[in-house]
């Protein structure tokens, strides 16, 4: 729904509720050391798409946990196998897994993609 005196995209979430959310990441992470971040930052993200309007439809994110943590094993172990060069291709992957998992509300049958690659952060 678009706010009055607000152009078409924007962002309405507040400052408090994003610092509270950052802290609850930080703080889950510490306490489980690092295995509940998957699971926070999941919830960050769910609440800051849910708040994001784009030309007057909301985005919406439907990423889960263990999805993120099973590929952060993955991508951890070929990290550690190349010797830290794959570390360089995380940040895409990260990203063509967020994108792919964030809709317009209203339109999941419709899939996003990144089509990004490496060198792109590199350069």
């Amino acid at each position: 729904m678009k706010k009055e005196g607000h152009p078409g995209s924007y962002f309405d979430g507040g400052f408090w509720q994003s610092l509270g959310y950052d802290l609850f990441v930080l703080l889950l992470s510490v306490v489980t050391l690092g295995l509940g971040y998957p699971y926070a930052y999941c919830k960050r993200l769910r609440w800051q798409f849910s708040h994001v309007h784009i030309s007057g439809s909301q985005l919406v994110f439907e990423g889960k946990a263990m999805e993120i943590f099973s590929r952060w094993l993955v991508w951890l172990l070929l990290t550690v196998v190349t010797l830290g060069i794959y570390a360089l291709f995380i940040p895409t992957r990260f990203m063509q897994w967020l994108v792919s998992r964030t809709h317009f509300e209203g339109e999941k049958d419709r899939s996003s993609e990144f089509s990004g690659f490496v060198m792109t952060y590199i350069l």
